[in-house]
């Protein structure tokens, strides 16, 4: 009943099933331009449901997003393995639910606000931490500008994610439970599509040691742990801007200073934010 109110009210004309059965159906029965599953339903899986549509010349073409909580990340990776396009994370977000599924559908919202130049909203962002409690935090405060948030909790979830799927930034905890933050940064640049992510080191030490360490493994930039999530937030925002901008990494800005204070961080890049 929500996802049907959240999409007629972003202009679709929505059929709802409760069922595998009675979703394929219905897929058989009708054109559609869309297709949102569950991947728990009462008699089977939404990712089952996906492969037996990816194997229908009439079906296999229907763009589709899976939804789920987001600690199941082996789901997330099967789903992606399946072929779906998009993945959302329960519970979600009725507004960016809705923008995805009109992008998807190459739908253009009259109603939406214009974008301001030096915003930098909407990327699709991996935060991995084993700390749930800190991944969540971050998760909340990034999604206050609008993106995407995907968590895991391991450099092995970490690559088992970006080997299947895309991201604008992955933010990576140092200290994490098997292979460290360091070695899962060294293993996502020989990734394919993970030579120009962003990645930003998230560290609660600011020993100058590690800037060698750091840069050697290939972030871009580092951040501190600190209560003030604001403060990551403004760095995210920092690296995003460069890259659109074209202006010249962080990672090269390391090399010549060590970890400075995060205030004064949010004092240097405050001008340039404002700037454009």
């Amino acid at each position: 009943m929500d996802l049907r109110a959240t999409l007629s009210k972003a202009g679709f004309l929505v059929v709802a099933c409760s069922t595998k059965a009675m979703a394929w159906s219905t897929l058989k029965s009708g054109h559609f331009n869309l297709a949102v599953l569950d991947i728990q339903l009462p008699d089977g899986n939404g990712i089952d449901l996906l492969k037996k549509m990816k194997e229908d010349p009439e079906l296999m073409s229907i763009p589709t997003i899976l939804l789920t909580t987001e600690v199941e990340v082996q789901s997330r990776i099967k789903g992606f393995a399946s072929g779906a396009d998009r993945y959302i994370g329960k519970p979600y977000d009725r507004d960016f639910l809705a923008r995805v599924a009109r992008e998807m559908c190459h739908m253009i919202d009259p109603a939406a606000p214009p974008v301001s130049r030096r915003e930098v909203i909407g990327k699709k962002i991996l935060v991995v931490d084993d700390s749930v409690t800190f991944a969540h935090a971050a998760a909340q405060q990034l999604r206050r500008d609008r993106h995407e948030v995907v968590l895991a909790h391991s450099g092995e979830e970490a690559l088992a994610l970006l080997a299947v799927e895309s991201f604008a930034c992955v933010l990576l905890d140092l200290t994490l439970p098997g292979i460290s933050g360091i070695e899962t940064c060294q293993r996502l640049r020989q990734l394919p599509n993970g030579r120009d992510v962003l990645v930003l080191a998230v560290t609660a030490s600011d020993a100058p040691s590690l800037r060698q360490d750091i840069m050697g493994a290939g972030f871009d930039d580092v951040a501190l742990k600190t209560p003030t999530l604001e403060l990551l937030q403004v760095r995210v925002r920092s690296l995003l801007f460069a890259r659109r901008s074209g202006q010249e990494s962080p990672r090269a800005l390391l090399a010549h200073s060590a970890i400075s204070d995060p205030n004064l961080e949010v004092a240097a890049l405050a001008p340039q934010l404002d700037r454009h």
